[in-house]
């Protein structure tokens, strides 16, 4: 049988990465000397926010809280309150400032990245996956 949408996600987004984009996003805002957030990792969830809000997209990210008929999205407003998840997208790292290459512009987002990377290269097969 196969998988569901969410179980195929979390092979790529799982909680090795989602453990790190909490840690990434709390030493962000130590390093920024915000209080800690208090990030959990079933806020990550925020995560399918970004995603979705990468393909469709709107002028603000507020307007998916809108309860306009063009704007609101149902799954964004069931998954996290507007203001939990503006706080936490504030925060939002996959790197370590400390670690910064001012000879790569990918710098902040390559952890992240490379670690996906790595999850499609074990998890995908070309041709029997498809």
């Amino acid at each position: 049988m196969g998988k569901s949408c969410v179980e195929m996600f979390e092979q790529f987004f799982d909680h090795e990465i989602v453990n790190y984009v909490v840690q990434e996003s709390k030493k962000y805002a130590q390093f920024i000397n915000q209080p800690d957030p208090k990030i959990t990792k079933d806020e990550m969830r925020c995560l399918g926010i970004l995603i979705l809000s990468g393909y469709n997209s709107l002028p603000s990210k507020r307007m998916y809280w809108e309860l306009r008929e063009d704007t609101q999205n149902s799954l964004v407003c069931n998954a996290m309150r507007r203001n939990r998840f503006l706080q936490l997208q504030r925060f939002f790292h996959c790197a370590d400032n400390n670690d910064m290459d001012p000879n790569d512009n990918a710098w902040k987002i390559l952890p992240l990245v490379n670690r996906i990377r790595e999850k499609c290269l074990r998890h995908f097969v070309p041709l029997e996956n498809l």
